[in-house]
């Protein structure tokens, strides 16, 4: 009986000690764990939890006061703590750090620890994707630029030679007399009629006439060739692009952490010496080892959440960053509102209390099972940590966006010009031959002209000797004549 009663004098007497009893609390100011207030009082979720754990641990009070670092610790190469850790060593008055601390085995060594009050994990921030609204300038996309340039100059130059043949062509619409052109077709191939006759085919229109020369003719059907393949060639990569197409949901680079370590567009870093940092050095998993083999081999680590989430902005889409999710939530929350988490929450940061004896923090660790076995830690974290209808950003459903990945089922690309090769090659030949052929047919003409020309001079010599002969037998006829009459009288 007298040990009972001894172990409840104690159990008073401790009750007793602890109660009423005033904790001086250094902290750091990070939204929303710890808000000022500006009138020397604070706010946040580090404030509503120490009034809960005082409720919890028998009303203790407590004063916070902001470390003059504003650091939360660390260790230089001496050996000696800055920032909250180090006032909990060399400051007598303070009793508890109480801000986000991360729990790690360099800090258990030097101050004891409570219980994790919130484990925080990693995700991706990205840049939201902007929605492209298609016009008709997906009528373009199926040829790339340079093969759109090569096919304008390349109708330049059919029209050209079109033009050229019926000019010097002996058997063109151009050298065709009037009496045989009722169509009056004489014109077809002029200058402005031969470049409306390209265009016209290209788009498969109607024509008037097509040169009655073979090397016109031979040129046209090259040319023809050439409109087959490429508006098949046209037809069936637009086909492609539109079974391709985006659909209405905005397009990001990845969705997925898998998805992230599998693509290249897009490169991601980490803050070095961080949790997330140090997991993926140590981890067996294959999808962070081959994370960190990127990040090391790029060097796109970033010294703060802060320059991670600058990056994120000025790369355009091209640079993710890996940060806790209580820390990208800030960002992501607030006006320009043009970022957006991707990922599954991975290897989650114990967040804990750090105090100055084991005692203290034995006594909040209670308090804080208490206080998670009621739904009171999870109630602070729906109030503080996760986004509300007042933020200044709606929040972003990762269901109404799609990864590059899964719109990759059908891709398609502008075609080239080593795409269209044989067009060009048909095309080519067929210019080779036309040059050919009209020379050929210009030479022949020639030729036939200029014998032409010599028979005509040769037969007109053959009369003139025959004119010049008759004359002179009519001459000599009254002399014979004259002569007779003499020799009868």
């Amino acid at each position: 009986m007298e040990s009972t009663s001894s172990i409840l004098l104690f159990v008073l007497l401790w009750i007793n000690s602890s109660s009423g009893q005033n904790y001086t609390i250094t902290s750091v100011v990070e939204d929303p764990y710890l808000i000022d207030n500006g009138d020397g009082t604070f706010s946040g979720f580090m404030v509503d939890l120490l009034d809960a754990l005082a409720k919890r641990d028998g009303f203790f009070s407590y004063e916070i006061g902001l470390n003059p670092d504003d650091k939360y610790g660390s260790q230089d190469g001496s050996g000696n703590w800055d920032g909250m850790i180090g006032e909990l060593l060399q400051d007598p008055d303070i009793q508890i750090a109480a801000a986000p601390i991360v729990i790690t085995e360099e800090r258990k060594s030097a101050v004891p620890f409570t219980r994790p009050f919130l484990n925080v994990g990693h995700r991706i921030v990205i840049k939201k994707p902007v929605v492209k609204f298609r016009t008709l300038s997906v009528l373009f996309e199926p040829f790339s630029l340079q093969l759109w340039i090569m096919v304008i100059v390349i109708c330049f130059i059919v029209s050209a030679l079109l033009f050229i043949v019926n000019k010097f062509s002996p058997s063109e619409w151009s050298r065709i007399r009037p009496e045989d052109d009722p169509t009056n077709a004489k014109d077809s191939f002029s200058a402005h009629n031969a470049f409306f006759f390209v265009h016209s085919t290209l788009t498969w229109q109607g024509y008037k006439e097509v040169p009655r020369s073979p090397a016109g003719r031979i040129l046209v059907t090259m040319w023809f060739s050439f409109i087959f393949f490429m508006v098949i060639a046209y037809i069936a990569n637009l086909t492609a692009f539109f079974l391709a197409r985006e659909t209405d949901k905005p397009v990001v680079p990845f969705k997925t952490w898998q998805e992230m370590t599998t693509q290249s567009s897009v490169l991601y870093g980490v803050k070095p010496g961080g949790v997330m940092h140090r997991n993926m050095k140590v981890t067996k998993d294959p999808m962070l080892q081959h994370a960190i083999q990127n990040i090391e081999t790029y060097s796109t680590t970033f010294s703060s959440s802060d320059d991670g989430i600058k990056r994120v902005r000025e790369s355009d889409g091209s640079f993710a960053a890996i940060v806790p999710v209580d820390e990208g939530s800030k960002y992501i929350n607030n006006e320009p509102c043009d970022l957006m988490f991707v990922g599954a929450n991975i290897v989650n940061i114990p967040y804990g209390i750090a105090c100055k004896s084991v005692d203290i923090c034995n006594r909040l660790t209670v308090a804080l099972l208490k206080e998670s076995e009621s739904g009171g830690l999870y109630l602070l974290e729906q109030k503080w940590l996760t986004p509300k209808s007042n933020y200044k950003c709606p929040v972003s459903s990762l269901e109404n966006y799609i990864s590059k990945q899964e719109t990759a089922r059908l891709s398609a690309r502008p075609l080239t010009i080593a795409d269209a090769s044989l067009a060009f090659v048909v095309l080519l030949l067929g210019i080779v031959f036309c040059i050919l052929f009209l020379v050929i047919e210009v030479l022949v003409h020639r030729r036939r002209k200029m014998k032409s020309s010599r028979i005509s001079k040769e037969g007109q010599t053959n009369k003139s000797a025959d004119v010049e002969q008759a004359t002179d037998e009519q001459e000599k006829a009254p002399i014979a004549t004259n002569e007779a009459t003499n020799n009868i009288d």
